[in-house]
C-alpha cells in the first residue's frame, strides 16, 4: 500500500510538472530516441520498413536520478503517411514476450493492412525481459511437481524459489528484479510515449498485456486516445477468485470441447475409446490412471502433471486444435499395472535431492532471461500461499471448481512459482485491486467465450469497472487472443477493433456485442 501511495504521488507530479510529461524522472530531457537499423534476427540483413532504438528509464521510479536501464524499442511506420493518425503501441503479453520482435517480424501482419496504413506500430521490450536468472535453478524449479507430496517437498520448492529470486537479483543490473511489476512497466511505457513525441497513445494489449494496459490507464488516463484489451486479465479479485476463476475457465473450455466431440465425426475414435461413457467421464478415468501410474502414450508413462499440462496447451488454442485434442486423448492407454507413480514422474524425489545438492554445492549455470518472468508475476499478485496447508487448500478450491480438469496448469504454475518468493504471500509490489481509471477514454474489451488463459468472466468483470461508454466484444468460440491470432481477419471482430482505433471512442459499438465463428475462420 505504501508503494501505491508513491505511485499516486508520481502521477500527480507528472500531471502538475510541465517539464516532465511522463513522471518525476530526471531523464526527461534525455529520452529522445536515436533511430537506426534493427537487428537482422537471423535474416542476414536488417529488416525493411522498421527502425530501432532505446529509451533510458530509471530502475526505480521513486529514485529517478539513480541507476537506469535501456529499453529496446522498435517502430514500423504507417504505410500511408498522409493518412497517419498516430502511434499504436503493442504489448503481446506472455508475460515477457518481446514487443520489438512482434513489430520487427511477421506478427505485425496480424493487424489489417488498413490499420497498418494509419498507425506507426511501436513495440517495447519491457523491463521484465531484462531480468536474468540462473539457468540451472530455473530448470530444477520447472521439474518440480504441481503439488508437493509432503512437507519436505514444499519446503524444498520454497527454498528453490528463494534461490531463483536471489539469482535474479544478482544477475540483473542494479537490483532490477526488485522493481518489476505492471504498474512500473506502465511508467516505462509513458516514458517511451514521451520519447517518440506522441501526446496520446493508442494501445493494444493482449493477454498479460491487458493488465499493463489497465495500469497505464490508471496512472495516465489523459494520455490515452484508445485502448483495446484483448483476452482480459482481471486483477481485482481475491486469491480464491483467481484460483476458482482460472480453474472454471479450464473446465469450461474442456466441456466445450466435449460437446463438439460428442457430435463431430473427427472425434469418432475418441468416442469409441470412451465406450458408452461421456467424454468428461472418460477423461476422469484417464486422470485417475495417471495418478496411479497406469497411463501410457506410445508405451511411455504419462504423469498427472503431464496430462494436465498437455490438455491445457491444446485447449488454449481452442477451436484451432480440437482435432489434435481428440487425437491426443484417443492415443492414451490405461494399463492394468499396479503401484502408484509420483504425480510428476517416477523420479521426483531423487531429482529433488540432486537439485538440492546442486544448490548446496553452488553448481549454478549461466544467467538467462525467463520465458515468463516470475519477478513480474510475483510483483503483480498475492496468491495467499505461505504453507503446505495453504497450497493444499488452493488445490481443493481448484478441484471443486473444475471437477474434471482439476486445475489450470498455466495459472497454477504462477502460484507455485511465487511460493517462497520475496514479498509473498502478502506484499506484492502491485497487488490486486479494482480497476479505476477516471478520465480515461472508453475502452474496447475483447474476449473469447471459452478461453482457458483469460476467462470470459474476467473480461466481464473488468468491463464493469471500466470508464463509462466502454464496450465488451465477445467472440463465441474457443481459444486465446481474438485479434492477435488473426482468427477474424478483416471481418467482424477485426473490423470492430479497427473502427475503434481509427475513429476513436466514437467508433465503438452502441452496446456490448459479439461475433460468431465464420466459415474457414478456423
Amino acid at each position: 500500500m505504501k508503494r501505491c501511495a508513491a505511485v499516486a504521488g508520481a502521477v500527480l507530479a507528472s500531471l502538475l510538472a510541465p517539464i516532465s510529461p511522463y513522471g518525476a524522472s530526471a531523464h526527461a530531457d534525455n529520452t529522445a530516441i536515436t533511430w537506426g537499423p534493427c537487428p537482422d534476427e537471423g535474416a542476414g540483413r536488417p529488416p525493411e520498413g522498421v527502425e530501432c532504438g532505446e529509451v533510458e528509464v530509471p530502475v526505480d521510479w521513486d529514485h529517478p536520478r539513480g541507476p537506469t536501464i535501456a529499453l529496446p524499442v522498435a517502430r514500423r511506420g504507417a504505410t500511408r503517411p498522409s493518412a497517419r493518425i498516430g502511434a499504436l503501441m503493442v504489448n503481446p503479453g506472455g508475460p515477457t514476450e518481446s514487443g520489438t520482435s512482434w513489430v520487427i517480424g511477421d506478427d505485425h501482419k496480424r493487424f489489417t493492412p488498413e490499420l497498418r496504413s494509419r498507425f506507426d506500430l511501436i513495440g517495447v521490450d519491457t523491463r521484465d525481459a531484462l531480468v536474468q536468472c540462473d539457468e540451472n535453478l530455473l530448470i530444477q524449479r520447472d521439474e518440480l511437481p504441481m503439488l508437493p507430496v509432503d512437507q519436505a517437498g514444499f519446503d524444498y520448492r520454497a527454498q528453490l524459489n528463494q534461490q531463483v529470486a536471489e539469482s535474479c537479483r544478482s544477475a540483473s543490473p542494479d537490483s532490477l528484479a526488485d522493481h518489476v511489476d505492471s504498474a512500473t512497466i506502465a511508467q516505462d511505457l509513458d516514458a517511451v510515449r514521451h520519447a517518440i513525441g506522441e501526446p496520446r497513445l493508442n494501445f493494444y494489449g493482449v493477454s498479460y498485456g491487458t493488465l499493463i494496459g489497465q495500469m497505464y490507464a490508471e496512472q495516465f488516463p489523459t494520455r490515452l486516445r484508445t485502448l483495446v484489451l484483448d483476452s482480459v486479465v482481471d486483477h481485482s479479485g481475491t486469491p480464491e477468485d483467481y484460483i476458482r476463476g482460472s480453474a472454471r475457465a479450464e473446465e469450461d473450455a474442456f466441456l466445450a470441447f466435449a460437446r463438439w466431440c460428442e457430435r463431430d465425426d473427427a472425434c469418432s475414435t475418441l468416442r469409441a475409446r470412451a465406450g458408452g461413457d461421456s467424454i468428461p467421464a472418460y477423461y476422469d478415468q484417464l486422470y485417475r490412471a495417471a495418478e496411479h501410474g497406469r497411463l501410457r502414450l506410445g508405451g511411455d508413462p504419462v504423469s498427472r502433471d503431464s496430462l494436465l499440462s498437455s490438455v491445457h496447451g491444446l485447449l488454449q488454442d481452442g477451436d484451432l486444435t480440437r482435432r489434435d485434442t481428440a487425437e491426443f486423448l484417443a492415443q492414451l492407454e490405461i494399463v492394468p499395472t499396479t503401484g502408484r507413480l509420483a504425480a510428476h514422474s517416477p523420479d521426483t524425489r531423487g531429482r529433488r535431492n540432486r537439485a538440492a545438492a546442486a544448490v548446496e554445492e553452488n553448481m549454478l549455470g549461466g544467467a538467462v532471461p525467463e520465458t515468463r518472468s516470475t519477478a513480474l508475476i510475483c510483483g503483480d499478485w498475492n496468491f495467499g500461499v505461505a504453507t503446505l496447508r495453504d497450497l493444499r487448500r488452493a488445490w481443493g478450491i481448484s478441484n471443486r471448481a473444475a471437477p474434471h480438469t482439476r486445475a489450470n496448469a498455466w495459472n497454477w504454475e504462477w502460484i507455485t512459482r511465487c511460493t517462497g518468493w520475496p514479498g509473498q504471500p502478502g506484499n506484492a509490489r502491485n497487488p490486486q485491486h479494482d480497476f479505476h481509471a477516471p478520465g480515461a477514454p472508453p475502452l474496447l474489451l475483447v474476449n473469447m467465450a471459452h478461453d482457458v488463459a483469460t476467462p470470459h468472466a474476467w473480461a466481464s468483470r473488468v468491463a464493469d469497472q471500466s470508464p463509462p461508454g466502454s464496450r465488451l466484444l465477445t467472440y463465441r468460440g474457443s481459444g486465446h487472443a481474438v485479434y492477435k491470432h488473426s482468427i477474424l481477419p478483416n471481418t467482424c471482430g477485426a473490423s470492430i477493433i479497427d473502427q475503434y482505433f481509427i475513429e476513436g471512442p466514437n467508433g465503438l459499438p452502441e452496446s456490448d456485442t459479439y461475433c460468431v465463428p465464420e466459415p474457414g475462420g478456423h
